[in-house]
């Protein structure tokens, strides 16, 4: 009896030993010793500040008032800040990395400038802001492991409203119109994952905005607007990624 005791006692022990052995084995093949990979698709917000120069070549026909007709060339400083929503796609072939995305913005970019003429007795108050925009580009780049480095450019397409003060003794008028707007644009950028679902990223732009419509008139007068606005970019962003 003793005897078939001890006989059961190591068998259990043995059992016990090799199931925790092979439960051990099982863990350890079930850990990732994969590297990271930026393959994956992203979603998330950014937002940041602008600089820009808007370039206003304006043609004035005032009825009745030959002397206040013809053209000018103006040019003036835009300055603002902007959020949007951004999603992608990124795809990791060794340490290249190549992705595309879309995003969407709302931004308060503006900027203003007052033509006077002296002893003419009228002034004219020229502004423009960058209302909101999207873009569609392509990025590519190196990795390093959880960080990447990358540079791109694709196109913009946005809303520049431009209006206009003219006023003289016996007349005050604003006239406001909204232009759509389309030109390339360049990027560079660096980001990094500290989670595998989660990416920040810091990035560089710069966009060519040129107005597609760009002409206006009320009873008294008619002025055409060339618009061009030439905006810098700084932005930061975050990123849910979703691994494929």
């Amino acid at each position: 009896m003793l005897s078939r005791l001890k006989t059961a006692i190591a068998a259990a022990a043995l059992i016990a030993s090799c199931s925790a052995a092979s439960a051990a084995d099982l863990t350890k093949g079930y850990q990732s010793t994969a590297p990271f990979s930026w393959t994956g698709i992203t979603i998330g917000a950014y937002g940041g500040t602008a600089a820009a120069n808007n370039s206003d070549t304006s043609s004035y026909n005032y009825s009745g008032f030959p002397a206040f007709s013809g053209a000018t060339d103006n040019s003036f400083d835009m300055k603002g800040r902007f959020f949007g929503v951004r999603a992608g796609f990124d795809y990791q072939w060794q340490w290249l990395v190549v992705g595309a995305f879309v995003a969407y913005e709302k931004s308060n970019i503006t900027g203003s400038k007052e033509l006077a003429c002296t002893g003419c007795g009228y002034s004219d108050l020229l502004s423009t802001s960058l209302k909101w925009s999207g873009t569609a580009a392509g990025t590519i780049g190196v990795a390093f492991n959880r960080y990447a480095l990358y540079v791109g450019g694709g196109l913009n397409y946005g809303v520049l409203s431009a209006c206009e003060r003219f006023s003289f003794p016996g007349y005050n008028s604003t006239t406001c119109n909204d232009y759509g707007a389309v030109g390339p644009m360049l990027l560079a950028g660096f980001k990094y994952a500290p989670f595998d679902y989660l990416v920040f990223g810091f990035e560089y732009q710069k966009g060519y905005y040129t107005a597609l419509k760009s002409s206006t008139a009320d009873n008294l007068y008619t002025f055409r607007h060339d618009i061009k606005a030439d905006v810098d970019k700084v932005l930061a962003y975050a990123l849910w990624k979703f691994s494929l």
